[in-house]
């Protein structure tokens, strides 16, 4: 089980201080291996398409979404780009 936080952030990408707002948290788990730096997480529940960054704690380390998709199953497959 991996916990996530969900972020809206407000800031380009090259900006190191970033402003962000808190969405919300989920827990998920990895879908195959666990890629550190592209990581790829299946999460169950509500998910805000606002959110656009995100934190993995047992990482500890943020990310881009780069494509939410939404399967037909009620899971959301979230792949995400270490900031």
């Amino acid at each position: 089980m991996v916990h996530l936080t969900l972020y809206k952030n407000m800031s380009e990408r090259i900006r190191v201080e970033k402003n962000i707002i808190q969405l919300g948290a989920m827990e998920g788990t990895f879908r195959g291996t666990a890629d550190i730096l592209n990581p790829t997480l299946l999460i169950k529940g509500e998910f805000t398409n606002q959110c656009n960054y995100f934190f993995i704690q047992e990482f500890g380390r943020y990310y881009f979404v780069s494509k939410p998709v939404i399967p037909a199953n009620g899971l959301v497959e979230l792949h995400g780009e270490v900031d």
